[in-house]
Formats: C-alpha cells, sequence, structure tokens
C-alpha cells in the first residue's frame, strides 16, 4: 500500500451536470483548500430510478458501480448528499445503501437521517418568513403546497413547517391542499392536479424551485399567470427560477455555503471534535411571483447618496457572493464600492460630461467583466441602478429632459458593457467546442488494441482545464446487469496516465494498482488532489473508471467525456479480441495447409446445430429463389440474430451460450417447416428461405410465439431471444440472393432497434 500525507476524503453526490450538486461542491472545494486533505467527488446518480422514459440514459446505473470501489483503504471520510442520491428510492433502500460505507467515517450533507452527523439546512425561519409575508402582507387565506414525499427529510421538514404555519394563524387546511410531488421537473401531473382541486388558492408553496418551475408550467396550459392569478414561493434559490419570465420567490438555500460547513464539520470529525448535526440558516427571497415587488430593498434617496451604505446595498444585491467572499478576498466588494463611490463623485455638483461617463464606462465593464451577475439577479441590480440614477437626478436638480439623456447614455454604457462580456463568452465557448472536437479525434485515433492505446484517452484535455488524469481499467470487462451488485476489485490496472499535462503509459508490471490506492497512488504528484472518478462503460460492459481533476469545465462535460472514454475502451477491447481471433485463424489456416485441408472440402452443415452453414446455404437458397422466381412464384427470405449472446457467454459460460443457439435452430425449423431451408451463417447469425403460404406478418407472429413457448417451458434461468428480419422475392422479378438478404437485413437493423432487452427471467 502507498504512504499518504494527507488524508482523503470523498464526497458522494448524485450527477455532476445538476446545478444543486455544483454548488454543493464548490463549497466543499472552496474549504478543502484552506485543509491538508484531498477530494474526491463520487457521482453515483440517482438509486432505483426509472431509465425507461423516453431520452433517460438506461445505462445511467453503471455510476453506482463507483461505490463497489470506496473503502476505509481509500477514503478517510465520507460526505453523502444522502437525499440527492435517494431523492427517487424509498428511505428504507436509501439507508441500505448507505449503510454498505459503514466503515468509513460518513456526514450526511442537505439530509438528516437518525445515527447519521449531519449538515443540513434549518428549514423553518425563510419558510416561516415567506408564508408570513404572504400572510400578513399579501392577505392570502388559502395557501396549498406541492411537497414532496415524506421519507425524504427536508420534504417531510418543509411540509411541517407550512402546516405549522397554517395552524398558528388559524387558516384552512383540506386534504386537497397538499399534493405530493418526486422533487423534480417531472411533476407535472401533480402541479396540474392541485391547480384543478383548488381553484380558489390564493398561494401556493412548492418544496423546492423544481417543482415551482413544473408548476409554473401547469398554470401556463390553463392562462393562468404566477404573481397575478396565484402567488408562487419555491425554496432552494435555483438560477433557473431567479431568471424565468416572472422570477421566483424562494427560501434562499444556499448549497455553497451547505458545501463549506460540510467539509469543516469532516475535518472536526476527524479530529474527534464534533458530535451533534449541524443546522444552517435559511432567509426568504420575495420576487415577482408574489406580486411586483417594488420595496425589497430600501431605496431610500438619502441611503442611496450615502458611500456608508455602499456595503449593505451590495450585501442585499449580491447575496451569492458572501459563501466565497473569503476565498475571493472581497475582490468583488471593492471594485462595487469603488465604482458606486465613483458615480457619486462625478454626480455630487454637476452633469455628468461625456468624458466623464466614458471614463464611467471603463470601471463598468471593469466591474461586469468579473463575472457578477452569477451572484445576484439580473432584474434587482438593473432596479438598483435605476433608482440610484434617480437620486442623482433628484440630488441634481435635472428637468426630465436632461435625467431621461443622462439615465440612457448611463444604462447604454452597462449595456454595451454587458454585450462585451457575452461577445467574450462566446468566444470561448467556439475555442472550447474546437477544442473538444479535436480532443474526440485524439481519443479514438489508434489502430490496435494495445495499452498505448489509452493513452489517447488523456492527450489534450487542457480544454477541460486538466492538468491530472489516471485511466485504471478491470482485469477483464464486466457485464453488469441493472439491480445486481458489482464485485470490489482488490486490483485494477493502470493503463495511462497524465501527470502535469505529461501523458504517459506504464509497463505491465508497473500497471498493478491495489484499490487501497487509487485515489493517491505512486505516480501521483505529492500535492493535494481535487479529483473526481467517473466509470468507464459502455451499455452493460463496465471496463474501469477515470480520476481526474475536478474543474469547473468538468460540471458540463464531464459525463461527456466520460462517455468518450467508454466508447474508446470498448473499441480497444474489441481490438484485442480481433486480434486473438485473427492469431486463432492464421494457426488454423497454417495447421490447414501442413495438412493438405483445402476449404472447398468443408462440410455444407454446421457441426454445432446440424443445419445448414454459410456455404450449403447460399449453393441451396440461390437455386431455390431462380426456380420460383422462373415459374413467377415469391420468396421469403429472413436475416435472424440472436439477442444478447455475449452475455449468456460472460455469464453463464459458453456451453449455455451453444445451447442457446442450437435452441434457436430448434425454433426455426418449427417456424420454417417444410417449406424452406434454414442456415446458420455466422457465431450468432442464421438464414432461412420460406417458400409457404405464410406471409411475412404471419411468419413473424410464429416466430415470435415459438419463442414464447421455448421460454415458458425452459428451466434455464434466461430468456433466449432473437431479432428477425424479412425480404419478399416477387416471382417474375430477378434479385439475387445476396440482394435479398441485404433487405432482409435492412428489417433486421430496424426489429434489433425495438428488440426484447430482458435476459434473466429474474434478478435476486
Amino acid at each position: 500500500m502507498h504512504k499518504k500525507n494527507r488524508p482523503t476524503i470523498g464526497f458522494m453526490v448524485s450527477g455532476i451536470t445538476d446545478l444543486f450538486t455544483e454548488q454543493l461542491c464548490t463549497g466543499v472545494i472552496n474549504e478543502i483548500r484552506h485543509q491538508d486533505a484531498n477530494l474526491v467527488i463520487i457521482p453515483v446518480k440517482y438509486i432505483d430510478r426509472d431509465l425507461s422514459f423516453p431520452g433517460m440514459d438506461r445505462y445511467e446505473y453503471q455510476n453506482k458501480t463507483l461505490g463497489s470501489l470506496l473503502t476505509k483503504g481509500n477514503l478517510d471520510a465520507l460526505i453523502i448528499a444522502a437525499d440527492c442520491v435517494g431523492c427517487l428510492t424509498t428511505r428504507d433502500n436509501l439507508l441500505k445503501f448507505i449503510e454498505s460505507f459503514k466503515d468509513i467515517p460518513t456526514v450526511l450533507v442537505a439530509s438528516r437521517i437518525d445515527g447519521y452527523l449531519s449538515v443540513s439546512f434549518n428549514n423553518v425561519p425563510g419558510i416561516y418568513e415567506g408564508l408570513r409575508y404572504m400572510i400578513e402582507k399579501l392577505n392570502c387565506k388559502r395557501i396549498c403546497m406541492l411537497g414532496g414525499p415524506d421519507d425524504n427529510t427536508d420534504a417531510a421538514a418543509r411540509k411541517r413547517v407550512y402546516l405549522n404555519v397554517l395552524n398558528e394563524y388559524e387558516l384552512p387546511f383540506e386534504e386537497r391542499m397538499f399534493v405530493e410531488g418526486d422533487l423534480t421537473r417531472m411533476s407535472n401531473e401533480q402541479a396540474g392536479r392541485l391547480i384543478d382541486d383548488n381553484p380558489d388558492a390564493d398561494a401556493i408553496f412548492c418544496v423546492n424551485d423544481d417543482s415551482a418551475l413544473c408548476l409554473y408550467e401547469e398554470l401556463n396550459k390553463r392562462g393562468m399567470e404566477p404573481g397575478t392569478d396565484v402567488l408562487v414561493m419555491g425554496f432552494d434559490n435555483s438560477q433557473a427560477g431567479a431568471k424565468a419570465k416572472i422570477p421566483l420567490s424562494t427560501v434562499d438555500a444556499d448549497p455553497i455555503t451547505l458545501g463549506k460547513h460540510a467539509m469543516k464539520y469532516v475535518m472536526k470529525l476527524l479530529n474527534g471534535e464534533v458530535s451533534e448535526s449541524l443546522l444552517v440558516p435559511t432567509r426568504f427571497l420575495p420576487r415577482e411571483s408574489i406580486g411586483k415587488i417594488e420595496e425589497t430593498i430600501s431605496y431610500d434617496k438619502e441611503r442611496l447618496m450615502d458611500k456608508d451604505c455602499i456595503d449593505s446595498f451590495f450585501d442585499e444585491i449580491f447575496y451569492r457572493y458572501e459563501s466565497i467572499e473569503a476565498e475571493d478576498n472581497s475582490r468583488l466588494r471593492k471594485n462595487f464600492r469603488f465604482l458606486v463611490s465613483s458615480i457619486i463623485d462625478y454626480t455630487s455638483d454637476h452633469v455628468l460630461t461625456r468624458v466623464e461617463i466614458k471614463s464611467l464606462g471603463v470601471e463598468i465593464r471593469r466591474f461586469l467583466k468579473n463575472d457578477v451577475l452569477r451572484y445576484t439577479d439580473t432584474d434587482l441590480f438593473v432596479h438598483y441602478v435605476e433608482k440610484l440614477f434617480h437620486a442623482i437626478e433628484d440630488r441634481l436638480g435635472l428637468p426630465e429632459e436632461e435625467r431621461e439623456k443622462q439615465l440612457e447614455l448611463l444604462l447604454k454604457v452597462i449595456i454595451q458593457a454587458m454585450d462585451i462580456r457575452i461577445s467574450e463568452s462566446d468566444e470561448k465557448l467556439g475555442k472550447m467546442l474546437f477544442d473538444m472536437k479535436t480532443h474526440i479525434k485524439q481519443i479514438l485515433n489508434f489502430k490496435y488494441g494495445n495499452d498505448q492505446s489509452y493513452v489517447n484517452m488523456v492527450t489534450g484535455l487542457y480544454w477541460l482545464d486538466m492538468k491530472n488524469a489516471f485511466i485504471y481499467i478491470y482485469d477483464d470487462p464486466v457485464t453488469h446487469l441493472e439491480g445486481e451488485p458489482f464485485p470490489t476489485p482488490e486490483f485494477v490496472n493502470l493503463k495511462a496516465a497524465l501527470v502535469d499535462d505529461k501523458a504517459t503509459s506504464f509497463t505491465a508490471r508497473q500497471q498493478r494498482i491495489g484499490i487501497d490506492d487509487i485515489f493517491d497512488n505512486k505516480y501521483m504528484k505529492d500535492e493535494q488532489k481535487i479529483s473526481v472518478v467517473m466509470p468507464i462503460f459502455f451499455d452493460e460492459m463496465v471496463y474501469g473508471f477515470a480520476v481526474c481533476d475536478m474543474t469547473d469545465m468538468v460540471y458540463r462535460n464531464g459525463e461527456f467525456i466520460a462517455n468518450q472514454f467508454g466508447a474508446a475502451a470498448r473499441m480497444i477491447d474489441l481490438l484485442k479480441q480481433n486480434s486473438v481471433i485473427q492469431q486463432q485463424l492464421e494457426d488454423s489456416l497454417t495447421a490447414m495447409k501442413e495438412n493438405n485441408i483445402e476449404l472447398d472440402k468443408m462440410s455444407k452443415i454446421d457441426a454445432l446445430t446440424g443445419i445448414f452453414n454459410r456455404r450449403g446455404f447460399e449453393s441451396v437458397a440461390e437455386r431455390i429463389i431462380n426456380e420460383r422466381m422462373s415459374n413467377e412464384l415469391d420468396t421469403v427470405v429472413s436475416y435472424v440474430d440472436m439477442n444478447n449472446l455475449k452475455i449468456i457467454n460472460d455469464r453463464f459460460g459458453h456451453e449455455e451460450g451453444d445451447f442457446a443457439l442450437q435452441s434457436i435452430a430448434e425454433i426455426l425449423k418449427k417456424v420454417v417447416g417444410d417449406d424452406g431451408i434454414i442456415a446458420r451463417v455466422g457465431g450468432d447469425e442464421f438464414n432461412f428461405v420460406y417458400t409457404g403460404e405464410f406471409d411475412e406478418s404471419a411468419l413473424s407472429e410464429r416466430f415470435r410465439l415459438e419463442f414464447e413457448r421455448f421460454n415458458l417451458t425452459s428451466v434455464k434461468p434466461y430468456r433466449v431471444t432473437a431479432s428477425c428480419g424479412f425480404a419478399r422475392v416477387k416471382g417474375g422479378e430477378h434479385m439475387s440472393l445476396r440482394a435479398a438478404l441485404e433487405l432482409a437485413d435492412r428489417a433486421l437493423y430496424k426489429a434489433k432497434q425495438i428488440k426484447d432487452n430482458v435476459i434473466l427471467k429474474e434478478i435476486d
């Protein structure tokens, strides 16, 4: 085992493309930079997610294989975003999942479960403030709730606060006023039902912003508008909610602050300093979804022109900046203070000249260049600027025409500065797309399935701002079906690495790495490491995993690059198999030559199934088709492909694979009967020619029924299935056997798209 110089903390999240997860990670990363520890982010996606919905990646479940890599040898502590990972499963299943890491000291974040230390939001202050505002200030009498599952701790806590507030204000509650959603953007049906069942609702509190945005969609379908026909409040303060057409009022539960506290907390846990869970307070942010909010910030004219109040305005407007201000050394605050002070000084006693406006424009561009709008809502910032200049105009006593002219010039400067920023972002995006395309070509730029081919994966990762990446490959690819446990490997093979921008490969002797060293091996630089681990898989086959630098670019592109790694690993594996087969073929040809066996004396019968092989089939089928064409009789030609032979071979052994092939031959005999011939023309491929009375539709149904009967009576634990494509050769028209088979093969391709993918009769 490699000697480690600092502890390694794991952070288990759902998907890294999720904004909430990104912000949690940002908080954790900002804090760990002040600690002498390594961090590895582990995106296991979602437990028990239904992958049958259109547009879903049905092999997403492979991300959970990352959990099998975690040991007390490679992690000193683990933070789990439990309610994110388990938002779509039951509480019992989530507990079983978390308990599988019981040997590793664990802290939960953004969730609370009895028996575990946790860092989570205190839901009460923000929700109470928002509901009280709507009741006391806006006179709401009937408030409904679009909630979440009761076994989700945060959803249950938010419901309790909602019910307590209604009770405190003696407001009515009926069962139809609460509908349980699933916490995702898929809650449209539940949102629509809540609206329809409560036409007299004054307001609706949504368990999170995603649910609120579903509610927006359903209100829109019914010709209703948030903030006018019904007031809406969310929870999370997501950017999507803030940037909605009607900005969403919400409870600010800052994930960055939460992640920061979680990292501090787990380090204290390692030092034996904590024994109780931690709650982080929330606050209410009113926006237009609860009506026109003109005075959410006190825009008193004297206060606007008072330099001593600049910091308080900054805190109110750029409220998201607070969570990273210490790391950023208050750079943004200083720039804001200088900008507003300059504006107040310039306009203290005279009308702005064009030179002064140009100078202010430089300062505004410098301020906006810092990407400041990510820390606030655009409408909030613009509203402040507008009020500030109205205060300046009042102080100067400008006539209305001059006021409009001055404000127009200054707002134009702001718009120009924002346009420049957008143009710069577009240029960066264009360069990134070009670099991405170049890297994809580089990944697949190999001819042989050898260890050197893996180096292509880690070459050219600069577009992701990665300087370090490690490709680990299992001894053999693992066939992993959904719902099955994944075996924990003892050793993995380090095939390639990027270390400080330099790509390298390893000899067979160097490659062997124990599972306890995967996050901190002897080839890594002896410095703090902030990494993400991603599975390398292609459909059911899992090849290994990659451990890479975690950068801002990885949040948006990490899953994409992991998919490219999977495609490359599959190609390398196929090339390896092809090389072995090629060598076996060459050895066989050599043996044949030595024994003076000629190819034209080979049997026309397939030894495994007892039916025609390709050579025998082509000689007989061509003759049948030609004879029937000359007699103006139709002939049906079919291409059949067995489904999932490789999986059966891998799972149950090649003898079972042979049995499945033999079974298909017997089934085809029953389908064709005495009205044609059948053949095995490849490993899992069959052909048949049919001259009977059934049309293609009837043949397809016979084909389906015979397979169904076989699987019902078979005692095997797996199902034998195949896909079939048909082509009709019409009498009197000339068509070769090859042309007919090509048409049947095209039909087969379409059939494969809707093939039966169920392999096991049942999964224990």
